[in-house]
């Protein structure tokens, strides 16, 4: 459940961090970074729950949260953020961490935990290489590789 929010998040946070709304991505990591405090903390590293609460902690003493890049509302945006990524690379509870048994969620995740830190600092190319990739292998997972979609992948 934890992988889940963190998803969501991070799915409603990207686009408005990309739109200049900072204060609005920091809120809503913030948000999810205390419900997982609360009700999720046995699934969390134990070094992403340190993280977590201090930038909740860093958060509540900033009062107003602001939307310039540079600023202390995007550094904790970014704390929250990385915290999240950290979560999101370890394994499920409970999960191998061999491919055979990853699941489709967990693949994308692990992508998005990847690719859209790349792209927001500039790196479109290796973004593009993240998802295509993961592409590929959930295909290949999923036994639907076939010449026309393997060329797809390849341009």
């Amino acid at each position: 459940m934890a992988r889940a929010k963190i998803s969501s998040a991070i799915e409603i946070g990207v686009p408005a961090y990309n739109a200049g709304e900072i204060s609005v991505c920091a809120q809503v990591y913030t948000e999810v970074a205390k419900q997982l405090l609360r009700s999720h903390r046995s699934e969390l590293k134990s070094s992403v729950a340190g993280a977590l609460e201090e930038a909740v902690s860093k958060a509540s003493a900033m009062g107003q949260l602001s939307n310039g890049r540079g600023s202390e509302t995007d550094a904790l945006a970014w704390s929250l953020r990385r915290a999240f990524d950290e979560q999101l690379e370890a394994p499920a509870r409970g999960s191998s961490r061999n491919r055979g048994s990853e699941s489709a969620s967990d693949m994308i995740a692990a992508a998005i935990a990847r690719g859209a830190p790349a792209y927001n600092s500039g790196d479109i190319a290796g973004c593009e290489e993240i998802y295509k990739t993961t592409a590929r292998r959930l295909l290949d997972s999923a036994g639907l590789v076939d010449a026309s979609s393997r060329q797809v992948l390849e341009m």
